[in-house]
């Protein structure tokens, strides 16, 4: 767990809100970001590998946020670190130009995977 502020990034719990399109028979997140002690944000995959980010009060700030958090959650533990099925504009945006990953492929679907040396 990291507490920054008012965040708090954690690991997912039963009980947690899951990223809108998880199909996982748990449910449960991987991680989770709060805000004021209200979840406001979601994650799958694992440590070094995300495969889907949420969050659920957007343009305030919280998905940089969220990934900030979870490099320096990640950092001990990870020499890289991934984020796939990246189909919002705004997450791009976020990955790319704000925390500095870099492109790794682009699927059949259009979704794009970035990845980052922590």
């Amino acid at each position: 767990m990291i507490r920054e502020g008012k965040y708090v990034f954690r690991e997912g719990k039963s009980g947690d809100r899951p990223a809108s399109g998880w199909a996982n028979q748990s449910g449960i997140p991987t991680f989770v970001l709060e805000y004021e002690g209200k979840q406001i944000g979601a994650a799958h995959g694992s440590l070094c590998f995300i495969i889907l980010i949420q969050v659920f009060d957007e343009d305030k700030g919280h998905g940089t946020k969220f990934i900030e958090l979870w490099e320096k959650y990640a950092k001990d533990q990870c020499s890289q670190i991934e984020v796939s099925a990246v189909g919002s504009d705004k997450l791009e945006h976020i990955l790319k130009d704000k925390r500095g990953f870099s492109l790794k492929e682009v699927d059949e679907f259009g979704d794009k995977t970035y990845t980052k040396n922590v």
